[in-house]
């Protein structure tokens, strides 16, 4: 074996001298060749490094700038959701007044039929206002200094006969309401808790003429029902708001009703007549302002207006001019979001007009928690876009490497072959380089159009699959976030409005009956409620209704029933025409009705010394009742339209008369069609049969929780799809009242 080290004769063929023409150009090829192959390659590895570079350079920029694209996403999507907060806030805000509207119109109507028809009514004396009174609801008289009792007694008697209302409703609406009557010739009947406050330290009532109340003024210059201004209280110095109306006596002035309250009592969740006030208590910081800029409610658990109180004006001209000129923006009734500085903390305050009573609504929300998720997703972006930038330098310094050993590799290759090869590794890297540079620029459409079938190539595609999973991060994260928030505030506005409409006192102190009710919410809230109140000493009157639809509509319908039932019931003239009422509250409740929403209604009055129930069924479940020891369902020969659905509907009252220890069980379909995991339904019939097996000695609340219990063994933890309510009434009777 030939052992010489020029084995393949690649010396002789460098460094002979003496070699034979083809062999000289041969060599001259070869070495012209490794001269420009390797010039070619070093000119391709600096494009390369320089490739390299500037595309881990633009794809950092890429990435923040992607970033920054998605935080100003995110802070346009939370100023949107405060904004609906805002505008949430004061809808819930102006529905309460609204209330509070209806309630004094109607006390204003109530007067004036009173005064057009004297003969129907006899005197109702109305007592000077008493020490002993103080802390309970009663009503008052009292007289202008110029004004002698003898001089309007009788029309002091007219006009009490409203006392006894006025006396219900500010207990009803409570926390230091006032109801009252200025009359025009110079006496004043009040309904409150502050009788003691009306005296002199010596006892003697104190001289008080309603003509000089800006109140009366106001609303007796108006001609109709109106808001009044911020004013203070006479007797308690406290800042009051009421809502006042004129009424007449044939057709002329006579005087003014006014329902008044506290500004301090809206800083409670119990201070208006039902629990969507808790509506504005959803976040931290939230206030309200009038025509003015004076303060009428605050709720600032995060102490962001530790000098304010009610009534005072917020302008706060000199010390803050961002919160100045949010507040006037507010004045003006104009609807937004602003950024404010307050005590070196940045808010955003997002701010909507209530124009029905020209106040505002505002939202106040601190922007250190809205840095947190835009600091989230900025570094979600970020470790997108450095995870693609690593794995892009990882690819490119391997292809410099491959390039490298091609170099070394291709010495035996032709020129045309090297320039070739520098050609192709490097022109589709400077056009990759490019096309990120244009990325950055914010172009997330820009796609790039290599085809080199090669690495350069997949690196190519991987930068279009990057920038089209950003751009599709950023849009769902914006949307889910919006989405997410807005479905959220909504369920829990319906279900604070439901829960907080239902009455929670069982009237125990009365003897004659024991009542109770219960409603177990679903997820998708519902428009179940029940009702239940005394129209006087010996009649019970109650409801049980099941709304269609769900959500904040099927809430606001369900509160519009219930007050208007409610409202017709009180205002009848004979306690047991019951098919009237419910005829003209369902004209009512089809006013209007675009969205077709419709209620059905068990409404019933028992008579407790009889033991009379009349009742009305508008297209409701048909309840059971217990005698002679068993529960049966109540025979019904008509069933009527459920209410809401024909205007011309009419509605036929039935008659059954209750013996002792009878019983009456109301219920909605949440019960009867409550599912297992096979669908089954739980019945009718199982109601019933269930029903009958509790012991007859039971109190209404443990036969309420005895079905509820076996509803929930029959859904075997199946997910709750409906409202379930119940409502029991046991009937005992008045002593000696029936056999």
């Amino acid at each position: 074996m030939d052992k010489s080290p020029d084995r393949f004769g690649i010396q002789k063929f460098l460094f002979k001298k003496k070699l034979g023409i083809r062999e000289q150009v041969q060599r001259i090829i070869f070495l012209c060749s490794v001269v420009s192959f390797f010039t070619v390659g070093v000119i391709a590895l600096a494009g390369m490094f320089t490739a390299r570079h500037n595309s881990i350079e633009d794809g950092s920029q890429m990435g923040n700038r992607a970033a920054e694209i998605a935080v100003d996403k995110l802070e346009s999507a939370e100023r949107k959701r405060i904004s609906l907060l805002a505008r949430e806030r004061a809808k819930v805000l102006y529905t309460q007044l609204k209330r509070l509207e209806d309630y004094t119109i109607l006390l204003s109507v109530w007067v004036s039929d009173i005064l057009d028809a004297p003969e129907d009514y006899y005197p109702k004396p109305v007592s000077l206002p008493r020490a002993e009174n103080g802390g309970t609801v009663a009503a008052q008289l009292e007289l202008a200094s110029d004004t002698g009792y003898d001089e309007v007694e009788d029309d002091v008697g007219l006009v009490g006969n409203a006392s006894p209302y006025m006396v219900r409703l500010s207990e009803y609406i409570g926390l230091g309401t006032v109801v009252s009557l200025g009359d025009e010739r110079g006496f004043y009947i009040s309904a409150d808790t502050e009788s003691d406050k009306h005296l002199t330290p010596d006892g003697r009532p104190i001289a008080f003429d309603p003509r000089t109340r800006p109140w009366y003024k106001k609303a007796k210059e108006a001609g109709k029902v109106v808001f009044t201004d911020i004013y203070k209280d006479q007797y308690s110095g406290q800042m009051r708001l009421g809502c006042a109306a004129p009424y007449y006596r044939n057709k002329k002035f006579s005087g003014v009703a006014v329902i008044a309250f506290y500004l301090s009592a809206l800083n409670s969740t119990e201070s208006l007549e039902d629990k969507e006030a808790k509506v504005l208590y959803a976040t931290d910081t939230c206030f309200i302002v009038d025509g003015k800029g004076n303060l009428i409610f605050l709720k600032d658990d995060t102490h962001i207006f530790p000098d304010l109180k009610m009534g005072q004006s917020i302008l706060l001209e000199g010390k803050n001019t961002g919160l100045s000129e949010t507040v006037k923006a507010m004045i003006a009734k104009e609807e937004g979001v602003r950024s404010v500085s307050i005590n070196g903390k940045d808010y955003l305050i997002a701010y909507s007009p209530i124009p029905e009573v020209g106040w505002s609504s505002a939202v106040a929300l601190d922007a250190g928690e809205i840095a947190k998720t835009k600091d989230t997703a900025r570094k979600d972006v970020l470790a997108i876009a450095q995870k693609n930038v690593k794995d892009m330098d990882s690819f490119i310094t391997r292809l410099i490497l491959f390039m490298i050993a091609a170099i070394i590799l291709s010495v035996w290759a032709f020129r045309k072959i090297g320039r070739r090869l520098g050609d192709r590794f490097a022109k589709p890297i400077l056009e990759l380089s490019d096309g990120v540079r244009e990325m950055d620029g914010g172009n997330l459409d820009r796609k790039l159009t290599i085809e080199t079938g090669d690495e350069i190539e997949h690196l190519a595609n991987s930068f279009n699959n990057m920038t089209g999973e950003l751009k599709s991060y950023i849009e769902n994260l914006a949307r889910v976030t919006a989405e997410k928030e807005r479905v959220a505030a909504e369920l829990s506005v319906a279900k604070q409005i439901q829960i907080g409409a239902l009455p929670q006192n069982f009237l125990t102190e009365h003897k004659e009956f024991q009542i109770y009710a219960s409603m177990d919410a679903a997820k998708a809230v519902g428009g179940d409620f029940y009702d239940f109140y005394m129209t006087d000493e010996n009649h019970l009157v109650v409801t049980i209704a099941d709304v269609s639809g769900k959500g904040v509509p099927a809430a606001l319908y369900m509160m519009r029933a219930k007050t208007t039932l409610k409202n017709l019931t009180l205002m009848a003239d004979q306690d047991d025409d019951f098919a009237a009422i419910m005829m003209r509250a369902n004209q009512e409740l089809c006013r209007e009705n675009e969205s077709m929403m419709f209620v059905t209604v068990f409404f019933a009055q028992l008579n407790l010394v009889t033991g009379e129930l009349i009742y009305v069924n508008a297209g409701h479940n048909t309840p059971l009742v217990r005698q002679d020891g068993a529960f049966r369902y109540l025979v019904q020969k008509k069933k009527h339209m459920m209410m809401g659905a024909d205007e011309d509907a009419t509605y036929q009252a039935h008659r059954i008369t209750l013996g002792r220890n009878d019983m009456l069980f109301l219920y909605t379909d949440g019960v009867t069609e409550a599912m297992d995991k096979y669908k089954n339904l739980y019945s009718e019939g199982r109601l019933q049969a269930a029903l009958n097996r509790i012991d007859s000695d039971a109190s209404a609340q443990e036969i309420l929780k005895a079905v509820r219990t076996d509803v929930y063994a029959h859904a075997d933890g199946a997910e709750q799809s409906d409202d379930i309510t119940m409502l029991g009434v046991r009937f005992f009777g008045k002593p000696d009242s029936i056999d």
